[in-house]
């Protein structure tokens, strides 16, 4: 576990503000009796929170400034009209505040802006903006409301060597963000600390007032773990059989080596919802030792790497805060790139707060217990995707804000864990990359002062990771034979490869998960349901089916009646029907029968043929002997005709007989 950073400041990218404990006074009577902020936003069109930047370690740190705010809003005065200038504070409590900027001075129309210089504070907790009457400190907040919720103060840090200068490009990062109302999170980069911490606020009214942190360093992918420990030694990430490195890990090693690779960081923050997505992509990289050869032993140093080269795999980690920050989102994906296949496996480190007493319960459990040193636990049986949990103080098992609940919600579960005691527990994951493939596992930290919330939280990471099947739904008729199926299927937390099938014909899916495919139809006519299922690259499905009714008409070809003998006796009659086998589905061929009768008796046996979708042919009827004569005089009286039926099968052996049709011969 890596300590936490105590950051130093930048004196000169800090704007100067004042704590101050209000003393409750009136404002003046006609003076500003109302204030309300109406909108902030920065000047770049970028998420309004703060970002500073500090120094750490003993490489080059950037010093930045943070985004300028604007700030508007609207104010009321007293039955003078007098205005009053305001000032913008961000208040921990009631009693609590900064000032940010003083003297503000509305319009006439009590609209009022204000630009507010970057804020640097790292450590200080959270606080919400309010705008209020110059120098004065209300008896009551209630006219003068918070913006939002929680003014959200954090900073970004990216650590850099002295000759990469690129923008976004590092060696590590390190985030500290005070979040909505619910919590304020820490965060770095994956093989630092990772989550480093979530404190749960235990009041509504004093932002100051929070309690433990609870995940300690997890989801951390270390470059390698001690042979001294209790844990089997490996390297945090294998590829090819190998130690494979990140930037973090190589600078700590011999960051000025030939061939460092920067890690690229990026940040976002939805300035609705404060919710922060934090980007990472590493290439990995092998240790080179004097002789060119790639040096295998754990824990090298500068003496045994001299230099760096491609592994061939890329790491990128996106971290997203949400819920308030309350949940870490942390989504790692392995990728080939350099054209060939790889086989790679890395280590996750999840660790609780070494203070707590903590027990945990893990998938097929039904009672918490703390793990022990060493202790091998199972994975054979957990479900391929699940969640862990585990509790702050064992003997509160419910939580509280001070004591609270945790849990860990994986998209695929790992092949082997081992505990390191009743803090902290590794998880390994073994994957193998196509030529150019990739691999990817979500794992889902939440924290919360209540069993019922953290089990709500992880139903849905559950939900939100499993892989997802979105079908476009057919048209409620058809006349074709065949229905096109499409959609969109994504392997959830696990990414891709995925596939997905339709009545089990493969449907190729692209890289933006969208899929069609062609599926014949039965021959039958009516309701038709194909059923559609899209499998993740671990082997979790999400099923699903569209219908459509087939109504395609029986078709047959016009009757007709070859010429009749006349000449002298009669001897032989024939009849000729000309027929035709709709095409119908995937029917594999007709058989037409038809009887021949005069005034509704039978005159000549029943003749059927057997005719192939879209094909033609003729039947032929042969006269009974016996009436040859009645049927001459009944054909030259038009009294002849025929019954015509139509008997479809399909390939799967299933027949659909056509409505009989009476047709006149003669």
């Amino acid at each position: 576990m890596r300590m936490r950073k105590l950051a130093t400041i930048s004196a000169a990218a800090a704007v100067v503000a004042t704590t101050v404990l209000a003393n409750a006074a009136p404002a003046a009577a006609d003076g500003v009796t109302g204030a309300t902020i109406t909108s902030v936003t920065t000047l770049s069109g970028a998420p309004y929170p703060l970002y500073s930047y500090v120094t750490y370690d003993n490489y080059l740190s950037e010093y930045l400034p943070g985004q300028t705010l604007k700030v508007s809003g609207t104010s009321s005065s007293g039955a003078s009209g007098d205005v009053t200038t305001l000032d913008l504070r961000c208040y921990y409590s009631d009693s609590s505040y900064d000032n940010v900027t003083q003297g503000i001075t509305p319009k006439a129309s009590g609209a009022w802006v204000a630009y507010v210089d970057p804020i640097s504070r790292e450590g200080d907790d959270p606080c919400v903006f309010r705008a209020v009457p110059h120098g004065e400190d209300p008896a009551s907040l209630t006219p003068y409301p918070a913006f939002g919720t929680i003014y959200r103060i954090g900073y970004f840090e990216i650590d850099r060597l002295p000759a990469d200068s690129s923008a976004g490009n590092g060696l590590d990062h390190y985030e500290f963000y005070s979040e909505l109302a619910k919590s304020y999170p820490d965060q770095s980069d994956s093989s630092d600390c990772s989550d480093f911490g979530t404190y749960l606020h235990t009041s509504t009214t004093d932002l100051s007032a929070y309690g433990p942190y609870f995940w300690d360093c997890a989801g951390a992918v270390y470059s390698d773990y001690s042979a001294t420990g209790p844990v089997v030694a490996r390297a945090g990430t294998i590829v090819g059989g190998h130690p494979a490195y990140d930037p973090d890990s190589t600078a700590s090693i011999n960051g000025h080596g030939d061939g460092v690779e920067p890690m690229a960081v990026g940040l976002t923050q939805d300035p609705t919802t404060g919710d922060v997505v934090i980007s990472e992509v590493s290439d990995l990289l092998y240790c080179i030792d004097s002789g060119g050869a790639i040096y295998d032993p754990l824990q090298p140093t500068s003496t045994n790497c001299v230099s760096w080269a491609p592994s061939g795999v890329r790491h990128t980690r996106l971290a997203s805060l949400v819920n308030g920050g309350n949940t870490t989102v942390l989504r790692d994906t392995y990728s080939s790139t350099d054209g060939a296949a790889h086989a790679v496996s890395w280590t996750v480190d999840d660790e609780v707060n070494n203070s707590a007493t903590p027990d945990w319960r893990f998938p097929g459990q039904t009672t918490f217990a703390p793990p022990t040193t060493s202790q091998v636990i199972d994975t054979t049986a957990w479900p391929q995707q699940g969640t862990v949990y585990t509790h702050y103080d064992s003997g509160t098992p419910d939580g509280t804000a001070a004591l609270p609940v945790g849990a860990m919600t994986y998209s695929a579960k790992p092949s082997s864990a081992v505990a390191y005691g009743p803090y902290e527990v590794y998880s390994v994951y073994q994957r193998a990359l196509a030529a150019g493939g990739s691999a990817t596992v979500t794992r889902t930290y939440s924290v919360e002062a209540s069993a019922t919330a953290v089990t709500a939280d992880a139903a849905a990471a559950e939900s939100s990771t499993a892989p997802k099947l979105v079908l476009t739904p057919l048209p409620l008729t058809t006349g074709t034979h065949v229905a096109v199926v499409s959609g969109h299927f994504t392997g959830g937390g696990n990414g891709f490869p995925a596939s997905v099938t339709a009545n089990g014909i493969g449907a190729p899916v692209s890289a933006d998960g969208t899929f069609s495919v062609t599926v014949p139809l039965s021959a039958l006519p009516g309701l038709q349901t194909i059923a559609v299922s899209g499998v993740d690259p671990v082997g979790q499905v999400a099923a699903g089916s569209v219908s459509t009714t087939y109504a395609n008409p029986v078709g047959t070809g016009t009757p007709k009646v070859s010429k009749t003998k006349r000449a002298g006796k009669v001897t032989k009659e024939t009849v000729t029907v000309p027929v035709t086998c709709a095409s119908y589905g995937p029917a594999v061929g007709c058989k037409i029968t038809l009887k021949l009768g005069a005034k509704g008796k039978p005159v000549a046996p029943s003749r059927t043929v057997k005719v192939l979708p879209g094909r033609s042919a003729k039947v032929v009827l042969t006269l009974a002997s016996s009436a040859r004569g009645a049927i001459n005089k009944l054909a030259a009286g038009k009294h002849l005709s025929g019954v015509l039926q139509t008997i479809y099968s399909d390939p799967a052996g299933g027949t659909l007989a056509g409505k009989r049709k009476t047709v006149k011969l003669a």
